[in-house]
Formats: C-alpha cells, sequence, structure tokens
C-alpha cells in the first residue's frame, strides 16, 4: 500500500472513530492491516506536519492521535491519493416539512437538500378557504376575492410557477381579516415572499 494510501486510510478511520481519535496501529488493524510502531509514527509525523491531527496523551506504546478540524475538511475536500476527491463521499439529505421559515445554504458541497413545503402550502391554502368561509363578518365580494387568490396560488404552486401578483393580492386582503391573516401570512413565508 502507497503511503498516501495509508495516509487517507487513516484519516478516514480517524474521521469514522467517535471522537475521531485512535491508535493508528490499533485503527489499522481493524482493517486487516499491520502496520508497525514506526511505520505509525511515519505516518502520524507526517499529518502532524500537515497540522491535520494531533498527538494525545501517550501510554507506554500507545500513541492515540486526534483529528483536527482541519483534518476533517481535508477528509470531506481532498485526498493525498486523489487530489481534489474527498477521502469520505456522502450526501446528506435534510427533509424539512412544515417550516415556514427554513433558511438554505445554497453551495454546499456534497448535500443535497430537498424541502417539503408543497404538503405544509397546500395545508395553509386549505384553511384559508375555511377560515374565510365560516367568517360571518367576510363580505361575500372578499370571500368571493380571496377564493380566488387562493386557487391561483394553488394552480400555481401545482405547475412550478407561484404567481406574485395573486400573492400579494391575497397578503393585501388576507392581513386585514383576523380569521385568516396569520395563515396568510404563514403563506407569505412558506413561498419566500415575506422574509
Amino acid at each position: 500500500m502507497k503511503q498516501s494510501e495509508q495516509l487517507d486510510l487513516l484519516l478516514r478511520l480517524l474521521y469514522e472513530q467517535p471522537g475521531r481519535h485512535g491508535n493508528p496501529v490499533d485503527l489499522f488493524d481493524t482493517q486487516g492491516i499491520s502496520i508497525d510502531t514506526d511505520e505509525a509514527q511515519t505516518l502520524i509525523d507526517r499529518l502532524i506536519e500537515e497540522n491535520l491531527i494531533v498527538r494525545e496523551q501517550q501510554f507506554g506504546s500507545y500513541q492515540p492521535v486526534r483529528l483536527k478540524s482541519q483534518g476533517i475538511e481535508f477528509v470531506e475536500g481532498t485526498s493525498f491519493a486523489q487530489k481534489g476527491t474527498p477521502i469520505v463521499n456522502h450526501n446528506t439529505n435534510y427533509q424539512i416539512s412544515h417550516s415556514t421559515n427554513a433558511n438554505i445554504v445554497i453551495g454546499s458541497t456534497n448535500t443535497t437538500i430537498s424541502q417539503q413545503a408543497e404538503s405544509a402550502t397546500k395545508q395553509l391554502l386549505e384553511n384559508i378557504r375555511k377560515a374565510v368561509s365560516n367568517d360571518p363578518i367576510v363580505t361575500d365580494s372578499q370571500r368571493q376575492d380571496i377564493v380566488d387568490c387562493v386557487d391561483d396560488v394553488q394552480a400555481g404552486i401545482e405547475t412550478g410557477r407561484i404567481p406574485k401578483t395573486a400573492i400579494k393580492q391575497l397578503l393585501d386582503s388576507g392581513s386585514k381579516i383576523a380569521s385568516i391573516s396569520s395563515f396568510v401570512i404563514n403563506l407569505g413565508r412558506a413561498l419566500g415572499v415575506i422574509p
């Protein structure tokens, strides 16, 4: 095994350990690979020089090391054997459901984020329909305008094109009606119209 492959393996094994620390000889042994203490010391010295690990308190011949923050970044971003290819390659999926204030960081590497906002917005639209239908203070004209806006917004969500004018009109008229104002505001947040 090449030294670059040994370095990558040691970093990956440390990365996968609870606390991200361990004895290199023991870690390699878990993979069925035998290395002596001199070879382990060479790997340790190189990774310390690269500022990727630190040596922990030594107990006899046991030489534990710990992965540093820079080591974690290295493992997740590149490798010694194949520059630019992460040692660990994993996708993380975040499911964000029924959240009206989900802030998503764009540009994360090896991260896939999916948001199930459609069901939340459908529920909000249904709540607006029910509330406006049951509110005795709302006039027939207001009720019809709001239901038309709700229908336009729902059709837009289903086609993937949210009609901003319908949302703005719904926000304008709905925010003045107590029974639906919170639903309308949460809908605006869920659709990204209100920060």
